[in-house]
């Protein structure tokens, strides 16, 4: 990233080596939000695995910029390792769905494994306070 420095734009990023996660159904085109605007950005990059962990140690080796969950990256970005570029845009967000059969019924192991769904990976996740 330094020969070409930091993307200030989604589109700039076109002009990087993107690191790309294979299992993704489209995986060299992101939608990138700020605001209520939207842009649509069309990737190539020479590196395509199905790992977070192996796409996680080609950008710490130099390799390219990549899109990875803040659970895989915070403790990089906390010391320096890997740098945050666009800021100010947000890539489509991904949930965690936990579904049971019994509204009116909810077994107290099932009750105790939500509220531990929520506690971990509710709105303020412990790896997104770098």
């Amino acid at each position: 990233m330094t020969q070409r420095g930091a993307p200030k734009t989604p589109q700039q990023l076109r002009e990087h080596n993107y690191l790309t996660y294979s299992y993704n159904p489209q995986p060299k085109i992101f939608t990138f939000k700020r605001g209520s605007e939207e842009e649509i950005v069309y990737f190539d990059g020479d590196v395509q695995v199905n790992n977070g962990n192996l796409l996680l140690q080609f950008a710490l080796d130099g390799h390219g910029i990549v899109l990875l969950p803040t659970f895989l990256v915070s403790a990089d970005l906390e010391v320096g390792r890997l740098v945050h570029v666009l800021g100010d845009y947000n890539a489509r967000e991904l949930g965690i769905y936990a579904l049971y059969s019994n509204r009116k019924f909810v077994p107290a192991k099932v009750r105790s494994f939500l509220d531990f769904l929520l506690e971990r990976f509710g709105d303020n996740a412990y790896w997104d306070e770098w």
